[in-house]
């Protein structure tokens, strides 16, 4: 993952590769991931839900389980890149009530990935 800055965000985001977001319904790429939320691109944007529960979890064997997040925007990808596979983005925080464990491996998720080396496209 690598770092992103932007002004309106409240806390660091980081690009993440190879981790994906999972639920009851769907498995969606994650783009983004912060403290404080995430983003991420699904193939559809059939039954999106203001708040549902995810498993986050990365090519690195880093899991999170039960994650509440509500959802902030959705919108079309217009990412040249991943728009045909990826036709809606989705971003969403994560709700408060997270637990001192699930907290914990946030923190480990977005520890480690920040000090990954990147790979590059071609």
């Amino acid at each position: 993952m690598m770092p992103m800055t932007c002004e309106q965000r409240q806390h660091l985001r980081l690009k993440a590769e190879n981790t994906f977001a999972i639920n009851q319904k769907r498995v969606c790429r994650v783009f983004d991931l912060s403290v404080g939320g995430v983003s991420f691109g699904c193939t559809s944007d059939h039954d999106i839900t203001e708040k549902t529960i995810v498993d986050i979890i990365d090519n690195y064997d880093l899991q999170l389980f039960d994650i509440p997040i509500e959802t902030v925007w959705i919108a079309k990808n217009n990412d040249m890149n991943t728009n045909t596979i990826y036709k809606t983005m989705i971003g969403a925080k994560f709700k408060t009530d997270l637990s001192d464990d699930q907290r914990s491996v946030l923190g480990r998720l977005l520890s480690l990935n920040q000090q990954r080396p990147q790979m590059t496209g071609v």
